[in-house]
């Protein structure tokens, strides 16, 4: 049976208005695909991919950024040091390492460092094991026991300069405590030096602007926002460690008769390295010795030049 010629033409007429819809609903990204999503969007519609290469819709603004640097030396010095003592029993740990306390409290106060300075922080009591060779069910192996305990207490101490800070740690070695956790720096008038990084910040940012903005435009481009970031960064930070040996370089490409290798302990070089960054305003000295660094990044976002703007820049440009 042949469809009639009428009935071909209305199929093919709504064939061909379906296509044309299914057009122009079709979705941004997948219309623009070929061209990284500048396929225009319908009205409410998200934009994928990047911007529109038109000069209105890139560099939309003009960021002016300021950094500044203070360096600001340590009001007091925070040592902790890990007080650990060994026994049989959980008790016996307990009572040797109040002891031990005690004894560097004592030393400490000879160096001038008083009790409400110092802070015992009890850490933890583990058990201790010894592997053994024990028959089991006619086999032997070896088994894990446990052999004592050991406890933890770690001394909070706190001074106000690195010679007492050395004091303190040698205090510490004498009575066998040899443990150093940490070293921390703290200023007690960080909040100061703050409003101080962000002022020089803000200083330089503008200076930028008065030497950018004013010399090339006629008219100053209008202020749309400012970020601020001011972060405070600490000694501890600052320190770099590295192995210093080239016996690698040296070593043979045999097995040395297939004898085991026993290493020698290579312990890490360490120094302080300091601050090095990119700022507008640094402090003039060189890093010699441990201090708190506060940087402030003001982030100054302007309007583009408007058409007369740009068109003075070129007539001022064509005049030089």
């Amino acid at each position: 049976m042949k469809t009639p010629r009428s009935t071909i033409l209305v199929i093919g007429a709504i064939t061909a208005i379906l296509l044309t819809l299914s057009a122009a609903v079709r979705l941004p990204g997948q219309g623009g695909g070929s061209r990284a999503g500048v396929y225009p969007a319908q009205p409410g519609a998200p934009i994928a991919g990047p911007c529109t290469s038109d000069h209105k819709a890139i560099n939309n603004y003009i960021t002016i950024v300021g950094k500044a640097e203070i360096r600001v030396k340590p009001s007091a010095i925070r040592v902790i040091m890990a007080v650990t003592s060994q026994g049989a029993t959980a008790a016996e740990c307990m009572k040797t390492n109040g002891e031990k306390e005690m004894a560097f409290m004592q030393a400490l106060a000879k160096v001038g460092v008083p009790e409400d300075k110092i802070f015992m922080d009890f850490i933890s009591m583990l058990p201790v094991y010894e592997w053994n060779v024990e028959e089991r069910d006619g086999t032997r192996c070896f088994v894990e026991n446990i052999a004592g305990y050991m406890v933890q207490a770690n001394a909070h101490v706190e001074v106000g300069n690195e010679t007492q800070a050395r004091e303190a740690v040698r205090a510490a070695f004498q009575l066998g405590i040899t443990d150093i956790i940490s070293f921390d720096y703290w200023c007690d008038s960080l909040d100061a030096h703050k409003i101080e990084a962000q002022k020089k910040a803000r200083a330089e940012a503008q200076r930028k602007a008065d030497l950018l903005l004013t010399a090339h435009f006629q008219n100053v481009p209008a202020p749309l926002n400012i970020h601020e970031n001011t972060e405070v960064v600490y000694p501890k930070s600052l320190y770099e460690s590295f192995t210093n040996d080239y016996s690698e370089a040296l070593r043979r490409n045999y097995h040395r008769q297939s004898l085991p290798e026993v290493h020698a302990i290579r312990p890490k070089n360490t120094h302080y390295r300091g601050f090095f960054a990119e700022t507008d305003s640094q402090d003039p000295r060189l890093p010699m010795q441990p201090e708190i660094s506060v940087v402030s990044t003001i982030s100054c976002y302007y309007a583009t030049p408007k058409e007369d703007n740009r068109k003075h820049g070129e007539e001022t440009k064509g005049r030089g």
